[in-house]
């Protein structure tokens, strides 16, 4: 029974009220539908794009494990997320995409760099891709370059500290000490893929009591010295041999003795060799070397021989173990000291000590000179030590100690059987970076050596201090 006054289902007004509210529930739902589908698809492109852009860094710290097969992964990887976003955006916007490359190649960046070396884009990528093959000093290089143009640059600062924390010191602090004038000459390199080449003069004075070229040899004096060296390294791919280096190491230096110009004493020493590759961050180097020494212009000895050495570039504890055989052969008035030796070292680093950017080596190696005469042949082990560090910006200060001893063959009593000789030598030194423009630093030096000996002419000690001008290029 229907009560009075209720319609029935079937009334227009029964279906009237109730069909209303349902079709405006439905429309509202079909539009807020409509309107998150639009926005997810507005969102799609740039989903895609984060996808590709982690794609890409997933590929690049995959060149890292040297490892083909996941390489070749990461890279179709890289190459398919690309695609999806290119698809993305061509379906929303109906607009084409110029399809870059998803895997990058650093071969690619770098021949766009040698067109344009002080593009500052174009070096931070290029040190980017470095960084990710495990090229560290090339990604230096390039860092270093965006800081020529821009010094104030944040990327090309922090790739700079990063990598300089990582090699240390002794590979970089020539780059540290040149300036900016390679670039505002015109002289940025243009093989940034495999040359490394610095230059540098020193020149200045000291003055020393009890100073010698060769105090074991030459008579010692007290004077005032002008002294001035030059160094060129150059390092250098020959060819399209990428596995293969060639090392260039020429140092030349003089002291000219304004008191007794007897003791003028110079010195020219040539290492050339080739440098392979070993394990990740390892390499070995092969020098074949000569050295000549002059006393008052005259010849006073040469020395031949080859080194071989094994060097880390990542900053490891041990920087480098080196063997090196030589013969030294003096002229007429000394010809008995003609001499073969052997000589092994290594070279322990740290880094960071007290403050980010000091470093200490510390060197033990042993000697064995094998002389004509018994006075002059001997086992020398010695121990080397060298700290630096920066301050106040522009100020370097580091300090050297040097000690070894001699135990010389026994075979003559009366000559070399009792007879000990050690030295030390302490050298500290305080450098003003960038005194003339930055090219140019002055170094005020002292040092204070002291030789024990129960050879009388041999027990000695002698000071030093001078000022020296240098120019790093």
């Amino acid at each position: 029974m229907i009560g009075k006054g209720a319609p029935s289902l079937r009334s227009p007004v029964r279906s009237c009220v109730v069909w209303g509210p349902c079709r405006f529930i439905s429309a509202l739902l079909v539009i807020m539908v409509a309107w998150l589908g639009c926005a997810q698809a507005r969102e799609l492109p740039l989903h895609y794009y984060n996808l590709a852009q982690l794609a890409r860094v997933n590929y690049e710290h995959s060149l890292l494990t040297k490892r083909s097969d996941l390489i070749n992964s990461y890279y179709n990887y890289a190459i398919a997320t690309y695609e999806d976003y290119v698809r993305a955006y061509n379906a929303f916007y109906g607009q084409t995409v110029q399809k870059a490359v998803a895997a990058p190649n650093s071969n690619q960046v770098y021949l766009a760099l040698q067109q344009d070396p002080g593009n500052i884009a174009l070096n931070l990528r290029y040190a980017q891709l470095m960084e990710a093959e495990g090229t560290k000093f090339k990604a230096l290089l390039a860092y270093q370059r965006a800081l020529r143009v821009d010094h104030n640059n944040a990327a090309a600062k922090a790739g700079f500290e990063r990598i300089s924390s990582i090699l240390g010191p002794a590979t970089t602090k020539e780059l540290l000490l040149r300036s900016k004038h390679d670039v505002d000459n015109g002289k940025t390199t243009t093989n940034v893929n495999s040359t490394k080449t610095t230059l540098s003069f020193d020149g200045g004075f000291r003055y020393a009591s009890g100073a010698s070229g060769r105090p074991d040899i030459i008579p010692r004096t007290n004077s005032t010295i002008l002294n001035a060296s030059g160094s060129f390294f150059d390092e250098r791919m020959l060819g399209k041999m990428h596995d293969f280096r060639l090392r260039t190491d020429l140092f030349v230096y003089g002291d000219l003795y304004l008191r007794d110009r007897d003791s003028d004493f110079n010195r020219l020493s040539l290492k050339v060799g080739p440098v392979f590759p070993l394990a990740n961050n390892w390499q070995l180097a092969l020098a074949p070397f000569g050295k000549i020494s002059l006393l008052n212009y005259e010849r006073f000895s040469d020395t031949g021989g080859a080194s071989v050495s094994i060097e880390n570039l990542q900053g490891y504890w041990l920087n480098k173990a080196e063997f090196k055989i030589s013969r030294e052969n003096f002229s007429s008035e000394f010809k008995g000291r003609n001499a073969a030796e052997a000589q092994l070292s290594a070279t322990l680093a740290l880094y960071s000590l007290l403050q980010k950017g000091d470093y200490f080596f510390l060197t033990p190696g042993l000697t064995y000179n094998n002389a004509r005469q018994d006075r002059f042949r001997y086992i020398e082990p010695a121990i080397s030590a060298q700290y630096e560090i920066p301050f106040l910006e522009k100020l370097l200060f580091r300090a050297d100690i040097n000690y070894f001893c001699r135990f010389y063959d026994d075979s003559e009593a009366d000559v070399a059987g009792k007879r000990r000789d050690s030295n030390l030598i302490s050298r500290p030194s305080l450098t003003y970076k960038g005194f003339i423009q930055e090219a140019i630093d002055i170094v005020g030096s002292y040092s204070y050596e002291q030789n024990w000996s129960n050879d009388s002419t041999q027990q000695y000690e002698s000071h030093s201090a001078g000022v020296n001008l240098k120019w790093n290029y």
